[in-house]
């Protein structure tokens, strides 16, 4: 998916990180506020969570500890935590998905479908779980598209900024199928009362700052994320032989419009599915700052599918066996005191892609090591490597370099 946004140009000497630990400490500090003037307790409460809180952060789903690790970052930046073991711990993540998925949980109209599965109510996060397409107006079309004056110049910034928010707050919530009410055209503010424009063609019609645009055109433009909704949701529930009582959610933004909702109904009906598609009667736009509050506070997923391979590096004793070992007997190192030879580069998983976690377990394997002197007591520390690649048995990490 490609998003046209305009160039941003940072302050000398300023990084995306420091602008956003910018914003984290503009929150904190709106929060600490918040608490203290409206509260009899303010300064007690502030007192008692000021050092000790937890920040939950949520990013989407595509993103991964790299990404995270900036987010820590910035929050450090910001002053939420101190950059200590103890202060990043204090940092948590969650994708948009699982807290859209937490919000569900909390809404009433899952209170009667939900709960009542018992010690199945358990949830399993998977890879690509949450499902969120979204529609754009992009910057790229104000460039041959004429502006309601009589000169013909291109639409600026303001009457593009003014298209969007109009669209997003009115025109998508109203569009519906014909048989449920819905019109033929739709109009869309993109102007003050004073702008009228028609093209030659009559392809564009504004009158009184407001575009006329036909259902067909925003159908056109919903059309291919309904289509992969469609497909991600279907994949999702391929095998099983019976989808009563599976239930789908739209949340966010995406679930504002009554045509999406019918229509990926219908389209799943017709291809011929029972699952229930729902959305919540609720503000779905603030479903995933909600939702990572219930997160942190209910626990409800409690097993992961591991989307990566985890591991460390280490240096395996050499093996004249092994394939492996053999095409690598340039690089290895014999140790003069244990008179072991070690090849460098070997790597260790801890956890496998596709392996099933527990989300509150800790995961460990023993390794067996040689010193070359007398061990003293010591803090060894190990970074954790992340594998992308296929490949279900890598032992060392030149073997696939993803």
């Amino acid at each position: 998916m490609k998003i046209d946004a305009p160039k941003v140009h940072l302050p000398p000497g300023r990084d995306v990180v420091d602008v956003f630990g910018d914003f984290l400490k503009y929150m904190y500090d709106c929060v600490k506020i918040h608490i203290l003037g409206t509260r009899i307790d303010g300064n007690a409460l502030w007192s008692s969570l000021g050092g000790t809180a937890h920040f939950i952060l949520s990013h989407p789903n595509g993103w991964g500890s790299y990404q995270q690790g900036k987010m820590r970052e910035a929050a450090i930046r910001g002053g939420l935590v101190p950059n200590t073991p103890e202060g990043r711990e204090r940092i948590e993540f969650v994708t948009e998905g699982e807290a859209s998925f937490h919000w569900c949980i909390e809404q009433a109209l899952t209170g009667t479908t939900l709960k009542p599965l018992g010690r199945d109510e358990n949830r399993r996060s998977r890879p690509g779980r949450g499902h969120h397409r979204c529609v754009f107006v992009s910057r790229q079309n104000t460039k041959t598209t004429p502006a309601p004056g009589a000169d013909g110049t291109s639409i600026n910034e303001g009457y593009i900024e003014t298209l969007r928010e109009d669209f997003d707050e009115d025109a998508k919530c109203l569009f519906r199928a014909i048989e449920e009410g819905g019109d033929d055209v739709y109009t869309v503010r993109i102007g003050g009362r004073g702008d009228d424009f028609e093209d030659e063609n009559g392809l564009c019609s504004i009158e009184l700052g407001y575009l006329n645009v036909d259902r067909e055109d925003i159908a056109a433009a919903f059309e291919p994320s309904v289509v992969a909704t469609v497909d991600a949701i279907r994949k999702h529930i391929a095998g099983r032989r019976d989808t009563v009582g599976v239930h789908v959610f739209l949340v966010g933004g995406f679930a504002a419009s009554p045509w999406i909702l019918s229509e990926t109904k219908r389209r799943l009906s017709a291809n011929g599915s029972t699952c229930e598609v729902k959305r919540a009667d609720s503000n779905t736009a603030k479903a995933v700052a909600h939702g990572g509050v219930a997160f942190y506070l209910d626990r409800n997923v409690t097993e992961r599918t591991m989307r990566h391979t985890y591991g460390v590096s280490l240096r395996p004793w050499f093996n004249p066996s092994n394939p492996e070992h053999q095409a690598r007997s340039h690089a290895s190192e014999k140790d003069p005191i244990s008179g072991i030879t070690y090849l460098d580069g070997g790597f260790f998983a801890l956890v496998k892609k596709g392996q099933v976690v527990e989300v509150d377990s800790v995961y460990r394997k023993s390794v067996r090591s040689k010193a070359r002197r007398a061990p003293e007591i010591d803090i060894w520390i190990q970074s954790i490597k992340r594998y992308n690649g296929t490949r279900d048995n890598i032992a060392f990490v030149d073997m696939d370099r993803a």
